[in-house]
């Protein structure tokens, strides 16, 4: 294989741990935001688009995302973790092309989380993981 650094290729097993890391860092804080600290704003933003029992989807979301998203940070059950977010993206794809002032983001950032987390659905978790392959 041609490449311009193949020596890069030998560090290929931490590639799963930087994305793993990027989304649990995203996850993480804005399921803190939707359990904690900015609720009410969320919760707002669901109403305007007409969402009913928007405060108890915006805490179970944010719970799942707090707990998937500290999941993948120490790479415990990376793959279920990945396959939950992965849902969870799906579904602010939808909602978001369906009613675009219910969440802040563009369609393209849920797509790029989308992206990631079936990516560690596909590769496992990487280097410095707790669930190694048994």
């Amino acid at each position: 294989m041609l490449s311009i650094f193949p020596s890069l290729f030998n560090f290929s097993f931490f590639a799963p741990l930087i994305l793993r890391l990027a989304t649990a860092l995203v996850f993480v804080a804005v399921g803190y935001q939707k359990t904690f600290t900015h609720k009410t704003e969320w919760v707002a933003h669901f109403e305007s688009a007409g969402i009913k029992s928007a405060g108890q989807i915006i805490l179970i979301v944010g719970i799942l995302e707090l707990i998937a998203g500290g999941f993948l940070l120490v790479g415990f059950l990376t793959q279920a973790a990945a396959l939950v977010l992965a849902i969870i993206s799906l579904a602010y794809i939808i909602l978001k092309i369906k009613k675009p002032v219910a969440l802040p983001n563009k369609v393209s950032f849920y797509l790029l989380l989308l992206a990631i987390n079936l990516s560690l659905l596909l590769t496992g978790p990487g280097a410095l993981a707790f669930d190694w392959p048994l």
